[in-house]
């Protein structure tokens, strides 16, 4: 039995080594073509068996360069080597670093697919179901062509319905091409051209030719009047759309908007993290600096017990007192340098702040905050930032943008009750000869002509009752009632949130004075304590909790100067500033001089009609000025135009942001 387990144990080994070599041996490439998978080499069962994809990045690895981390058994503090970084630097380099919004809960270790990455925004655009290309391709042009061929023979039973023949053989071909395409009012297009030949083996009595070409042009145009016609629905919902099913490029644009929304939140909560993980590095080296000074106290107090031990001027119990304290001390040093029970030491802050910041985790450096917490007192008006809060807050935003979704989308449902009512309107032009081509042809008799035919009518249709109709109008209607609803509750949440920033920052800032006044007082009793301590007239055990008690209210204070700025960022973040205050911009790319040309083109084509808000009812909002766009380079203002009013005339603004109004982009305008 020991030779078997020793056999097995051998083999493990060998097997051990043989990966390891094999591993080694093979490397990780930069680059591959194929994704490939372990398979088994027998037909064996696999269910309990664990596949591993082969597969390769442009970087083998993030550990490669990485040294080993600084713990607190390795080394001291005093052998550390620091690189000062200030709160500007350490937000540009993370943003600067990061194409996935990073957090410290391990979000895209454990769910990568909720984590936000900079391509959100443009994969939503992209979307090839709902995104603003796909609402635009409805519009696009479709061209259709094909030919067929086909031989049929047929034997007949009487000579008159053969013609004279009992049996007769066909050849026949069809070509058809054509050209058709939906316009931003709903009005389909089409031009075809098809060219039908059909030749029979025989002289079939009352045939003119055995063979013949029948040559047909036909334009045709089809107008929705009300049902599905005007360029507000075909922007809404997009061209034959049904009840429910609104894709059109107002939609879709609406949907690219909330993702941006989505976007901004996750960067401002990652610089959010960035920010106060700062904060939290800097307070983790003054309340090491506030442990330090308690332990220097500290030993000096166990020096100076057991000098009075030791020249019998007090017993041993003050000396095992203060030994006791200097130990506790140096625990609570080790647990700032390093951290504990989910406290943020210096160690430990310092590699939250490097993963948000994407740089090597251990470089044998240690991240040192530069700069100085705000210690002046900041005053945020209410008014104002509850207006911010309303108007520039990104949840608020996103919420505005599905409540102009669904007034939309009840806009477009009601179109729904309309009965389908079409103006349909056709001509063709025909060519019909045996030969296809030349002087006698049919394209010569095309020409010719002689053979014309058109159609020009009305098509009527409606479900009776409608009731498909009236539940998509209901749910339209339920829905907004909701997005409003939600919206409500949003700004009284709003009103909450803001309340307890401003109750944060003015806590914070009185809690801070009090401490650095309470700083000044346990210093005061430590030096009091001390001199009494040295007549022989004071306790050690009361000097030595004067001590703690000046680590604890230094620790404190900073703690609570942290807080201070943190409530400062609080306020900014609730009324939704944030960004601003960190100077951070978002900005989309620039458009090219094509787009720019594009844009003048497409906006001159399809101008709103007022025939179209006959059909629906106009919902755009277009704001309560006149909207300019200066060119690039001119400072001048806008001339006023005649009959706008004045931003000096303008009422004053209500509380409660607009929803946003229609979005005017090019891009929306591109059918």
């Amino acid at each position: 039995m020991k030779l078997s387990n020793r056999k097995l144990r051998a083999t493990r080994q060998a097997i051990a080594i043989l990966l390891v070599a094999t591993t080694v041996g093979t490397g990780c490439r930069s680059s591959c073509k194929d994704i490939k998978f372990n398979r088994p080499t027998d037909f064996s069962p696999i269910g309990n068996q664990i596949e591993y994809t082969d597969t390769c990045v442009d970087q083998c690895s993030a550990t490669e360069t990485e040294l080993d981390p600084h713990t607190l058994s390795k080394a001291k503090i005093e052998d550390f080597k620091y690189r000062d970084i200030s709160l500007d630097e350490a937000v540009q380099t993370a943003l600067a670093n990061s194409t996935v919004m990073r957090d410290l809960g391990a979000r895209v270790l454990l769910a990568p697919q909720g984590a936000a990455t900079i391509y959100d925004p443009a994969i939503t655009q992209m979307n090839p179901g709902v995104g603003e290309e796909a609402a635009l391709s409805a519009f696009d042009a479709q061209w259709a062509t094909g030919i067929i061929f086909n031989r049929s023979e047929r034997a007949f039973n009487n000579r008159f319905f053969g013609g004279g023949a009992t049996s007769v053989g066909t050849n026949s071909a069809a070509f058809q091409t054509g050209v058709s395409k939906t316009a931003a009012t709903g009005t389909q297009f089409a031009l075809t051209n098809s060219v039908d030949y059909s030749r029979v083996n025989r002289d079939i009595q009352g045939n003119l030719d055995n063979s013949v070409y029948d040559v047909v042009y036909q334009a045709e145009v089809r107008h929705p009047l009300l049902k599905g016609g005007g360029i507000t629905f075909n922007r809404i919902a997009g061209p034959n759309a049904g009840p429910g099913a609104y894709r059109g490029i107002l939609i879709a644009r609406i949907n690219t908007d909330i993702a941006l929304a989505d976007f901004e939140a996750s960067v401002r909560d990652f610089v959010r993290d960035i920010y106060n993980t700062y904060w939290q590095l800097y307070f983790a080296y003054q309340d090491l600096d506030a442990r330090k000074a308690g332990l220097a106290a500290a030993q000096e107090s166990w020096r100076t017990a057991k000098i009075k031990f030791e020249s019998g001027a007090a017993d041993a119990v003050d000396q095992a007192v203060a030994e006791q304290q200097y130990y506790d001390f140096e625990r609570q040093v080790q647990n700032a340098l390093s951290g504990q029970d989910g406290g943020s030491g210096i160690l430990t802050a310092e590699r939250n702040l490097r993963l948000l910041m994407g740089i090597q985790m251990n470089d044998g450096l240690l991240l040192r905050p530069s700069d100085e917490p705000t210690r002046a007192e900041t005053v945020f008006d209410w008014y104002e930032s509850l207006a911010q809060g309303v108007t520039r807050r990104v949840e608020i935003r996103r919420q505005q943008w599905n409540v102009k979704a669904s007034e939309y989308q009840l806009l477009a449902s009601r179109n729904q009750l309309l009965p389908q009512l079409d103006l349909i309107g056709q001509y063709n032009w025909r060519g019909f000869n045996s030969n296809l081509l030349g002087s006698q042809s049919a394209y010569k008799n095309l020409m010719g002509g002689d053979l014309q035919g058109w159609q020009l009518g009305l098509q009527m249709s409606t479900p009776i009752g409608n009731r498909i109709g009236h539940v998509a109008v209901k749910q339209a209607e339920l829905q907004l009632a909701r997005n409003r609803a939600l919206l409500r509750e949003q700004h009284k949440y709003l009103v909450k949130d803001l309340s307890d920033s401003f109750g944060e920052l003015s806590r914070a800032y009185e809690i801070t004075q009090t401490l650095a006044n309470g700083l000044i007082a346990a210093q005061e009793q430590v030096r009091l304590r001390q001199e009494r301590y040295e007549a022989g007239t004071e306790i050690l055990q009361f000097l030595v909790q004067a001590q703690s008690g000046v680590a604890n209210t230094r620790s404190a204070l900073v703690q609570s100067l942290v807080a201070y700025n943190l409530a400062i960022a609080d306020i900014h973040l609730t009324r939704g500033t944030f960004l601003d205050f960190m100077g951070v911009e978002l900005a989309e790319g620039g458009w090219t001089q094509s787009s720019f040309s594009a844009a003048r083109k497409e906006a001159r084509r399809f101008q709103q009609s007022e025939m179209d808000c006959y059909i629906v009812p106009c919902p755009i909002s277009r704001g309560r000025f006149q909207q300019h766009v200066l060119p690039r380079g001119e400072q001048n203002p806008a001339p006023v135009v005649p009959g706008e009013p004045t931003p000096a005339d303008a009422a004053p603004l209500p509380a409660e942001a607009p929803v946003p109004t229609d979005i005017d982009h090019a891009a929306d305008l591109g059918a």
